[in-house]
């Protein structure tokens, strides 16, 4: 009768065939084997590493990744007895993660519409409890693509983004902030812990996976007091951003309101009176024209002051990205002469 150990490399062997794994990888289990009784769970962590090799949702099928977990399934005993029992769960719940995230991507061309729903809700209860950040997208393209979903299914939708979120929110601690322009106020950049490194957050939306960036140890930035950090504790790092008034007056404000938060800040004329080129692209997050062009004015007003020669440019340079907004509202950007012009009457009211 085999022993455990003498049986494992063929379930690793058996797995990473069905997985088109390279002979390399089959090579590796061979010398396990042969390794008998000397095989360490190090050793088979990295077997088992290698035998699935950046499991993607476009890589494998749907059948190959029920074999593989049926087969990993079928010898959790074998990884108790070599103490590897978390990297066996994570492994498996990978499997299984990308598993149902085809199922989800096949729904909108291999199923019909009723039969589609049903699927769809079992789906989503797995996601609800086991689904990451990453996730999110693919659950938020699939309602998109199926408008007929029911109320109750949709409701089921929100409670497993929710619930997503909730998870990634405890994944990572905020601890301070990046600022890019080195004055006040302005947007920040957070920076904290997740999976015990340090990170920089640069959100996007449309790709959740690439969210962090991973710093060195001794990284300089501005850490939080006690105080900051208590008055942040809601913010999660897939839906918040920070801004700054000054070093030690931080907001958070959502990304879904990111336009209207900008437009109020600028409300304040007081606000950054000295730097009307950071007023300026603050505007531009907003797609408001009528506050775009209240700060191209001040930008034009302090040019004719300290620099003149540069309106020409800047103005051509500018309109060039940004001429497209009033375009979209069928209506002629301003020229470079009437923004003179609205710069120097503002002016002249200020002398009055």
């Amino acid at each position: 009768m085999p022993t455990i150990l003498e049986q494992e490399p063929q379930i690793f062997l058996n797995a990473a065939r069905k997985l088109n794994a390279s002979r390399k990888h089959f090579e590796e289990c061979f010398n396990l084997a042969a390794a008998k009784d000397k095989a360490k769970p190090e050793d088979l962590t990295q077997v088992l590493e290698k035998a699935f090799p950046e499991v993607s949702d476009e890589k494998y099928s749907d059948e190959m990744l029920s074999k593989a977990i049926s087969t990993i399934n079928s010898h959790g005993k074998l990884f108790a007895k070599l103490d590897i029992v978390e990297e066996y769960i994570n492994f498996r719940n990978t499997l299984e993660r990308f598993r149902r995230r085809l199922s989800l991507i096949k729904l909108n061309t291999e199923c019909e519409q009723d039969k589609c729903e049903e699927q769809y809700k079992a789906e989503i209860k797995w996601f609800s409890s086991m689904g990451i950040e990453e996730d999110l997208e693919l659950i938020k393209k699939t309602i998109k693509d199926f408008p007929f979903l029911s109320e109750e299914t949709l409701r089921l939708s929100d409670i497993a983004e929710q619930d997503i979120i909730k998870r990634s929110k405890s994944s990572f601690q905020l601890t301070g902030y990046s600022h890019p322009f080195d004055e006040y106020p302005a947007p920040l950049v957070p920076i904290g812990y997740h999976q015990d490194e340090l990170v920089a957050v640069y959100l996007d939306p449309s790709n959740p996976s690439d969210t962090f960036l991973v710093l060195d140890q001794d990284h300089p930035y501005i850490q939080f007091d006690e105080q900051l950090k208590q008055n942040l504790d809601e913010f999660n790092y897939l839906q918040d951003k920070l801004f700054a008034y000054s070093e030690d007056q931080v907001v958070l404000y959502s990304l879904d309101k990111e336009k209207e938060f900008y437009r109020d800040v600028l409300k304040d004329d007081s606000l950054s009176q000295d730097n009307p080129f950071l007023r300026y692209s603050l505007a531009k997050i907003t797609d408001d024209i009528e506050v775009i062009e209240a700060e191209l004015i001040r930008c034009i007003n302090y040019m004719s002051t300290e620099s003149s020669g540069m309106i020409q440019d800047w103005y051509k340079a500018e309109k060039d990205k940004i001429s497209y907004l009033w375009q979209q509202n069928n209506i002629d950007f301003p020229s470079e002469e009437s923004l003179k012009s609205l710069a120097l009457d503002s002016i002249r009211a200020k002398s009055f």
